[in-house]
């Protein structure tokens, strides 16, 4: 009879623990996650198009920066990379060539940087050494991790002659 009386209180006791935490499960707030504004822009293809259209039309570099940090935060560099160059032949945007660099040396295409051939890494390097010629900050921080030091020995010419040979 005791020996029941325990099986009892257990089997009541777990069931009132399960019905309290069920209760308090249900009391939890839901946490909406709002939509990141670089995803709405890149869905909307009309607006993409159109402030890229703007950006190629008139040279517009900050607006081909908005539209350019939206395809990078999206990880969309190849459908980059028609703008940046672009922007980099057309209207020699030094972000523009730093994009370039970043799209051709990615390491999310498995390989790293000293491993890409020839032709690809000195391309790469043409449009890191152009953009730092033309004084964007961003690709002083490339230099150093590609040579090793603050300085390039070479103009970016150097490299373009390279890629071409």
């Amino acid at each position: 009879m005791r020996k029941t009386l325990i099986i009892i209180t257990m089997s009541l006791s777990y069931v009132l623990i399960f019905c309290s935490e069920k209760k308090t499960e249900s009391k939890k707030e839901i946490i909406k996650i709002e939509t990141p504004e670089y995803v709405k822009m890149n869905k909307n293809s009309k607006l993409t198009d159109s402030l890229l259209n703007v950006a190629i039309s008139k040279g517009d570099e900050k607006v081909y920066n908005t539209v350019a940090g939206n395809f990078i935060l999206d990880a969309n560099y190849e459908g980059l990379l028609y703008y940046s160059l672009m922007m980099a032949n057309k209207y020699n945007s030094p972000e523009a060539h730093y994009h370039i660099f970043l799209i051709l040396s990615n390491p999310n295409n498995g390989q790293p940087f000293e491993q890409l051939d020839d032709k690809t890494k000195n391309l790469a390097l043409y449009h890191l050494v152009k953009s730092d010629e033309l004084g964007y900050e961003s690709a002083k921080y490339s230099i150093k991790e590609v040579f090793g030091n603050d300085e390039v020995n070479q103009k970016s010419d150097f490299y373009l002659k390279k890629y071409n040979n």
